[in-house]
């Protein structure tokens, strides 16, 4: 792979130090994507949970044009051409991971993202596990509901994939969650926030094809997690989408009218919790 000859979405090696300070003089960070996308959410959250200013853009994965990752104007800024992505002054920054990794770095969320090595490396060690594990909650579970091109031929995908996400939740609950109630501590870390998103929508309440009872330590913290601010307007795009073995039922023409109402209810959902914090008093970090 060859980088392209504008380099300018690696531009902020060199300015990261003047880049501190674009937020704070009102350039708020853009954050690119859809409301349907699990590390969008996850990176949304974050920042609505903690109060940092932002504006939200849709860009529809896959897509051409200019509201489409495959557009020339988002691959200009974002050549790797996927969601989340964000731009904060010179900063063009696509992944998630990476992304909450730099907003909780900028906004000095340790909380987040702790500054002990230790503490840290515990963020480390359950995201790069996740990619082979949790991950698959959305590439073979919740992607071939929505999208026909991504469903394995035959009839035992759904309980193939169950089978997958059960093995991470089993991991999860017995390993992560044993000794602390969150993943890494005692307090939710940007580990957390990825983690809910890939099974949240699988959960009884939203895609109910998933019934996470049965993992005690993994349950509890689920409920931790869904009393955090925020969480029933950046999750509102779920519940208006409904259990995904309804969409099986409905044609191509049907499943894009139901994707298109839950973007549209998502958006709202992210557009309201914004405003609420824009009312809001400051909050420590």
């Amino acid at each position: 792979y060859s980088r392209p000859s504008s380099c300018a979405a690696h531009a902020h090696t060199r300015t990261s130090e003047r880049n501190q300070t674009h937020t704070a003089l009102g350039m708020a960070l853009k954050i690119f994507g859809v409301p349907l996308s699990q590390p969008v959410r996850a990176v949304v959250w974050q920042c609505l949970v903690k109060r940092v200013p932002f504006t939200f853009e849709m860009v529809v994965p896959g897509a051409s044009g200019k509201m489409g990752t495959k557009g020339p104007e988002f691959r200009a800024k974002f050549p790797l051409g996927t969601v989340p992505a964000i731009e904060d002054g010179d900063l063009h920054l696509s992944e998630s991971v990476a992304i909450m990794s730099y907003i909780a770095d900028k906004f000095s969320l340790h909380g987040l993202y702790p500054t002990d090595l230790a503490a840290r490396a515990r963020v480390h060690e359950y995201m790069a596990w996740s990619h082979r594990n949790t991950r698959n909650a959305s590439a073979k579970v919740f992607g071939p509901f929505v999208r026909a091109d991504l469903r394995p031929s035959g009839s035992t995908w759904l309980e193939d994939g169950l089978k997958s996400v059960d093995a991470s939740c089993t991991t999860i609950d017995g390993f992560w969650l044993s000794c602390t109630p969150f993943l890494a501590g005692q307090t939710p870390t940007i580990a957390d926030f990825s983690c809910y998103e890939e099974l949240v929508q699988l959960a009884p309440d939203y895609g109910a094809v998933m019934d996470f009872s049965k993992y005690g330590n993994l349950h509890k913290w689920m409920g931790q997690m869904a009393s955090l601010p925020h969480h029933d307007e950046v999750h509102a795009v779920l519940k208006e989408l409904g259990p995904l073995e309804g969409l099986l039922s409905l044609d191509a023409k049907g499943v894009g009218a139901k994707l298109m109402a839950s973007t549209k209810t998502g958006m709202l959902g992210i557009k309201t919790a914004v405003a609420a914090n824009e009312k809001a008093a400051p909050i420590a970090v």
